[in-house]
């Protein structure tokens, strides 16, 4: 969570009863696209994990600007 905060965005992982995974969302104060997303895990760990990929991926696509992200490799 303190990386998606430090990169400016909002991490929530909730548990989805009904298919028996969690879900992850991201996304910045004002839901530009591309600052954006979502993935699904069995656990509440593997779905942070995901996201955490994604927004590793989405810094070197976009060249988010964040200190964080450097040690998060």
């Amino acid at each position: 969570e303190k990386l998606f905060e430090d990169a400016g965005l909002k991490l929530s992982i909730k548990h989805n009863l009904i298919f028996n995974c969690y879900h992850a969302a991201w996304s910045d104060r004002d839901s530009t696209p591309h600052c954006s997303g979502t993935v699904i895990g069995a656990c509440d760990r593997e779905a942070a994990v995901y996201a955490l990929a994604q927004l590793r991926q989405m810094h070197e696509l976009h060249h988010i600007q964040s200190p964080a992200m450097a040690y998060a490799h």
